[in-house]
């Protein structure tokens, strides 16, 4: 079976790998954020890089 004349295993395949890197790339920048706010003064925010925010926009489960 095809869609878009590829078959539909290699497009199976491609949307776990792209879900996966989106959690995958959510998470560490969570974490990284996390370890900012935990290293900084109790009186300052921990500021975010804009892949960070990007990153945690995109990812549903984030």
């Amino acid at each position: 079976m095809r869609v878009m004349g590829l078959p539909v295993q290699f497009l199976a395949v491609v949307a776990v790998s792209l879900l996966i890197t989106i959690y995958l790339i959510a998470a560490t920048a969570d974490s990284r954020i996390e370890a900012r706010a935990a290293t900084s003064l109790a009186g300052s925010s921990a500021e975010t890089a804009g892949w960070e925010q990007a990153a945690l926009i995109v990812c549903p489960l984030h």
